[in-house]
This record gives structure tokens, C-alpha cells and sequence, in this order.
């Protein structure tokens, strides 16, 4: 029994409070959080048309490690070629992503790299902004005729913390019918 109460009081909050899971139907994905996300909904004129936005955030203060802010954004692509018939298109578009999303916070790439997820073309990339006190990690994928682009900010202080690789590493493609409602 001390061994319990003990390892209660050692572990870091993160590791005694369970994620919760947001399965989204009507994007085809499970990723958990530390606590419940917020949906906003936005429809976005853009170069490819209007777009259903739609984006789940949480903020979060871990007593150890900091304040966190972790975002899911998605929509669905439109009228985009097949993976196969065009893979110049998916890796284009992506760069343009990691350039408008340093743009738009007057940000500075500091790392970026080709990932993928499950099979499916994406970026990481880490961003210093507000002087370098603060750093956005993101990964974008495009799949399944979907744009998903998961992100966490923080304080610099904060940006190796494992919350915000257990974020990134429980995002999931989910086939609509094995998800149910959201």
C-alpha cells in the first residue's frame, strides 16, 4: 500500500490523469488530450474554395511542466489529385503549410522533417515566435481526402515535454464506421 500512495505522489500529473479520447466521425480520427477539447467551427474562403474548418483546442497547466495550448484543426480537401497520381501536389501543399503557419506568427522554422502516417504524406516542424520565448511544435498530414494538422504550444521552457509527444503520438486515422458519433 505505501508503494502505492507513494508512487501517487512521485508520478507527474500527467501520468495519474488519464487522456481523454476525442474520436471526430466526421473527420475520421481519435487523438486524446489531457482534458476535454473545445470545437470551433469556421468556414474559410481560400486559393481552393470554402472550407469547413474545424478545430478542437485545450488549454492546459500541468503543475510541473507548464501551460500548454494543444489544437487538432481538419477539413476536407477538395477536388485534390490521387497520392498516386500526383505526389508533387501533396508535398507543395504541405511545404506551403509549415511557410503560412510561420508566417502567419511571425515565427521561425527552427526544425522541419517529412513524416508520414500511415502510409500517408506530413510534416514536422518547430517554430520559436514572440522573440523565441515561445514554440510551436506542428505535424500536418494530408489522407484520405483530408488535411489534419495537430499543434502545441508552449513556452520554450516547456517544449521537450513529453505531453506533447503523447499528443502527437495518439493521433489515429479511424475508418468512419469504427468511430461512431462524435
Amino acid at each position: 500500500m505505501w508503494k502505492s500512495i507513494l508512487l501517487f505522489f512521485i508520478l507527474p500529473q500527467s501520468l495519474q490523469t488519464p487522456w481523454i479520447p476525442l474520436r471526430v466521425s466526421g473527420g475520421a480520427f481519435e487523438i486524446k488530450a489531457p482534458g476535454a477539447m473545445t470545437l470551433t467551427e469556421q468556414e474559410i474562403e481560400t486559393d481552393i474554395g470554402i472550407i469547413d474548418y474545424h478545430t478542437y483546442h485545450l488549454n492546459y497547466q500541468d503543475e510541473e511542466e507548464g501551460f500548454f495550448t494543444f489544437i487538432v484543426s481538419f477539413y476536407r480537401l477538395q477536388d485534390v489529385p490521387a497520392e498516386d497520381e500526383d505526389p508533387d501536389f501533396y508535398h507543395e501543399f504541405l511545404d506551403a503549410t509549415v511557410q503560412e503557419s510561420t508566417m502567419a506568427v511571425g515565427g521561425e522554422i527552427i526544425f522541419e522533417d517529412q513524416v508520414n502516417i500511415d502510409g500517408h504524406p506530413g510534416r514536422f516542424w518547430r517554430m520559436h515566435y514572440n522573440g523565441g520565448d515561445n514554440v510551436i511544435k506542428s505535424k500536418a498530414y494530408i489522407a484520405n481526402g483530408y488535411f489534419y494538422s495537430l499543434q502545441v504550444a508552449s513556452g520554450k521552457e516547456n517544449s521537450l515535454s513529453s505531453l506533447i509527444d503523447q499528443f502527437f503520438d495518439s493521433f489515429r486515422l479511424m475508418d468512419d464506421e469504427k468511430i461512431g458519433d462524435e
